[in-house]
């Protein structure tokens, strides 16, 4: 980790009792647990973004899928999901 540097920010009286009653039931202090939020939040933005990277650079090479395929696709996903939740 880096160099720490302080950052402050005003949370609304329920988002700060909801932060410090979960500090308290995962034995965390309420930094660590927005320490944490914070990583996750920049690591699943960082992820969406390679994410849609990927996409635009398949469509770049040419792979796509046509919208008929894809509606196939999903319709038969659609109802093996429906095979499983009625068995």
């Amino acid at each position: 980790m880096g160099k720490m540097m302080h950052f402050g920010t005003d949370i609304d009286e329920s988002t700060m009792l909801g932060i410090d009653r979960l500090a308290r039931s995962t034995n965390q202090t309420p930094d660590a647990l927005l320490q944490y939020a914070i990583a996750r939040l920049l690591e699943d933005a960082a992820n969406e973004a390679a994410f849609i990277q990927e996409g635009i650079d398949a469509v770049d090479r040419g792979e796509i899928i046509s919208h008929d395929v894809m509606v196939a696709e999903i319709e038969t996903l659609i109802a093996m999901h429906r095979s499983r939740c009625t068995a």
